[in-house]
């Protein structure tokens, strides 16, 4: 209690606030100083920032909640810490064509596949298959989008035909290739 009432500012998330930390609630004290500003028009003040801090965190909770509810966002390739895994990783990202199966991979980098699997898993929120395939995928599309045709980018993105890598594109992202990318003749890409 100082003698002097607190500014408004933007906390270190970024959000407006009247001090303190949205996230943690509504701190009274460490807004406005008894001394200063009266029960009564601090109360009535309060209450008319609170009502705006109210809808603010509403917001930021629908968000949070829709972010929880989606089972993995198609366009992350989140990377193990764990050193045995990040053998397997390197061999790879070098590669992601490489047809060697999971064992084999884990034998050629000094792993057992257990560990790998459950690394990946715990690591990644992935097993490694789907770890695997967002590889695949991602290095398809970033051929794609530097100039190369459908074919050519799902055969060294490590697919078997084109027709295989179309349909994954379509599971994981919703849409074909052409598309999401725009066909180069003036079509939108997608979304838009």
């Amino acid at each position: 209690m100082g003698g002097a009432a607190a500014t408004g500012g933007v906390d270190s998330g970024g959000y407006a606030a009247l001090g303190g930390d949205v996230g943690r609630g509504f701190d009274e004290d460490a807004v406005f100083s008894a001394e200063v500003v009266p029960k009564a028009s601090r109360e009535m003040f309060c209450d008319e920032c609170f009502g705006a801090l109210t809808a603010e965190r509403r917001i930021i909770e629908i968000i949070v909640d829709q972010l929880k509810a989606v089972d993995s966002i198609p366009l992350q390739l989140p990377h193990p810490t764990d050193t045995r895994a990040m053998r397997v990783v390197k061999a790879l990202l070098a590669d992601p064509s490489d047809q060697r199966n999971l064992e084999r991979l884990c034998r050629d980098c000094g792993a057992s596949k257990r560990t790998i699997q459950r690394v990946f898993l715990e690591e990644t929120k992935m097993n490694f298959g789907k770890w695997r395939q967002q590889l695949r995928l991602l290095h398809g599309l970033q051929l794609m989008a530097s100039g190369e045709k459908v074919t050519a980018a799902a055969l060294e993105a490590g697919y078997s035909s084109p027709s295989a890598f179309i349909s994954m594109f379509r599971k994981q992202l919703g849409t074909t290739p052409m598309r999401y990318l725009g066909d180069g003749n003036g079509a939108e890409p997608r979304g838009d």
